[in-house]
C-alpha cells in the first residue's frame, strides 16, 4: 500500500521535466541555429532518476523500519547466577583532552615527558562494581547490599582474583563467590528481551483480535506480570491458596531451565469462571510468547478445587499440553508444587516454536504509518523539486548563454 506514494516523485519529475523544456524554449528562441547542437537528454534522465530514485530508497526505508517496531514483541527470560563478584575501586592515568582549558598550574603539575613532547594526563577513577554472573554467562549489576545477601546466602569459600590492570595509585582486584549448585540457594534472576513477531499485524490464521481496557477489565483478563529489579512472579491471578514456596518453585523452575531448554512457565488462576476465559485470555496476549507454556486453572475460591485446566503455547505438538492437562485435574486441589514436577518430568516433550516460521507473513503497516510515510515522501519531493526548479531556471547557465555571456564580455573589453 506504501508504494503508491511512488505517484508524488514521478509528478515532481514531470514538473521538472517542464522547467527544462521551459528553459529549452528560451535558448532556441534566443539561437535557434547554435541551440540546436546542444543536448538536454541528460537534465531529462537526471531528474526523473533523483526523485524517483530517493524516494523509493525512503518509503523502503521507513516501511522497513515501521514494520520492525510494529513487529517488535517482548518476551520474558530467566537466568540463575552462577557466581557473584566484587571489584575493589581503583584509578589509571590516561591522556587528557582538557590541554586547551587547563590553566597552566594545572598543566604544571599534570605535565609529563615522553619522547621529547610534552602530554597532559589526568587521573580517571573506577569506582566499586558488584555484579553476578548468570548461567548464560551474562553480568548483571547487583549492587552491594544484593551482593552481601547473596554471599550469606551461598556461604562459599571466596577466591582472590588478581586483574593485573595499569593502574596509577589503586590497584583494585576482585573477589568472587561460586553457586554451591543447592536449589535451595539458586538466586534468580528474569528480565525482558525484544524479538520480532511476525504474526502481531498480520491479516493470517494466527491474528489474534483486540481488546479494549474495558472489555479486558470486564472479562477479567490478565496483564503480563511486572519484573521488580530482577523479580518475575510466574503465578498470576487469585492468590489466596498461593504461597511464597509455590512462588519460588517455578521461579526456580524458570531459572533453571529457562536458558538450557528455552521456556518460561506461567499458571494464570481464575476464581468461579467459565473455562471459555482461556481462550479470550490467550487471545489478550495475542498467542503468547514464543517461550511461554501458559496454563490457565479455573478454581473454586472457597475450597481450591481444580474446576478445568486449559494450556496454550506455540508448539506445533500438544502432548505436553494434554498431558499437563490431565494430570492437575487429577488433583483435587490445585498443587503447585505437583505442577512443577508434571513440567519438569516432561520436559522432553517441550519444544520452543521457531518464529522464523513465520516469515513468510506479510504484515500491514497501519493507517497512521501510511499518513506519516505519504508526508514524508511529500515534504522530500517539495524540497527536492523547488531546489532542482531554482538550478534550472535561475543558476545553473545553458551553453548558449555561456557563449552570449562570453561575447559581450569581450565587446565590453574592446
Amino acid at each position: 500500500m506504501e508504494w503508491i506514494n511512488i505517484i508524488i516523485p514521478i509528478i515532481t519529475a514531470i514538473l521538472l521535466t517542464l522547467c527544462i523544456l521551459k528553459r529549452q524554449k528560451k535558448e532556441v528562441a534566443a539561437d535557434p541555429e547554435k541551440a540546436k547542437k546542444y543536448s538536454y537528454k541528460n537534465f531529462f534522465i537526471l531528474y526523473w532518476l533523483v526523485p524517483i530514485l530517493s524516494s523509493v530508497c525512503l518509503i523502503a526505508i521507513i516501511a522497513m523500519v515501521m514494520r520492525a517496531n510494529d513487529n517488535s514483541d517482548t518476551e520474558y527470560l530467566s537466568y540463575y547466577f552462577t557466581k557473584i563478584c566484587y571489584e575493589e575501586p581503583w584509578n589509571e592515568r590516561v591522556k587528557s583532552n582538557k590541554l586547551n582549558t587547563a590553566t597552566e598550574e594545572e598543566k604544571r603539575k599534570m605535565r609529563i615527558s615522553e619522547r621529547n613532547q610534552d602530554y597532559l594526563y589526568e587521573t580517571v577513577k573506577h569506582p566499586a562494581k558488584w555484579y553476578g554472573v548468570t548461567n548464560s554467562n551474562k553480568t548483571i549489576d547487583i549492587g552491594k547490599k544484593e551482593y552481601e545477601r547473596i554471599k550469606a546466602l551461598w556461604n562459599t569459600p571466596e577466591v582472590f582474583i588478581n586483574k593485573n590492570r595499569v593502574y596509577d595509585t589503586l590497584d583494585g582486584n576482585a573477589y568472587e563467590h561460586s553457586w554451591d549448585n543447592q536449589d535451595s540457594t539458586m538466586v534468580c534472576w528474569s528480565e525482558t528481551h525484544q524479538y520480532q513477531n511476525k504474526t502481531l499485524n498480520s491479516e493470517s490464521a494466527f491474528s489474534f483480535r483486540e481488546y479494549t481496557p474495558e472489555e479486558k477489565t470486564k472479562l477479567g483478563l490478565y496483564d503480563y506480570p511486572e519484573i521488580n529489579n530482577g523479580v518475575l512472579n510466574p503465578i498470576v491471578g487469585y492468590s489466596k491458596y498461593v504461597s511464597q514456596a509455590d512462588i519460588d518453585t517455578l521461579r526456580y523452575f524458570n531459572s533453571k531451565y529457562g536458558y538450557s531448554n528455552q521456556i518460561q512457565t506461567l499458571l494464570l488462576v481464575f476464581p468461579n469462571t467459565a473455562a471459555a476465559i482461556a481462550e479470550e485470555q490467550r487471545a489478550y496476549w495475542q498467542g503468547g510468547n514464543k517461550n511461554e507454556f501458559v496454563t490457565c486453572v479455573g478454581i473454586d475460591s472457597t475450597n481450591n478445587k481444580v474446576q478445568w485446566v486449559k494450556c496454550f503455547s506455540w508448539m506445533d505438538n500438544s502432548t505436553l499440553e494434554v498431558q499437563c492437562r490431565n494430570t492437575l485435574m487429577k488433583d483435587s486441589t490445585l498443587n503447585i508444587q505437583n505442577y512443577y514436577k508434571i513440567l519438569s518430568d516432561n520436559l522432553s516433550l517441550w519444544k520452543r516454536k521457531e518464529f522464523k516460521d513465520f516469515d513468510y507473513i506479510s504484515t500491514n503497516i497501519d493507517s497512521d504509518g501510511q499518513l506519516a510515510i505519504f508526508l514524508t515522501i511529500l515534504i522530500w519531493n517539495l524540497i527536492l523539486g523547488g531546489v532542482c526548479a531554482r538550478f534550472i531556471l535561475v543558476v545553473y547557465q545553458f551553453p548558449m548563454e555561456k557563449t552570449r555571456k562570453r561575447r559581450k564580455a569581450k565587446t565590453i573589453k574592446e
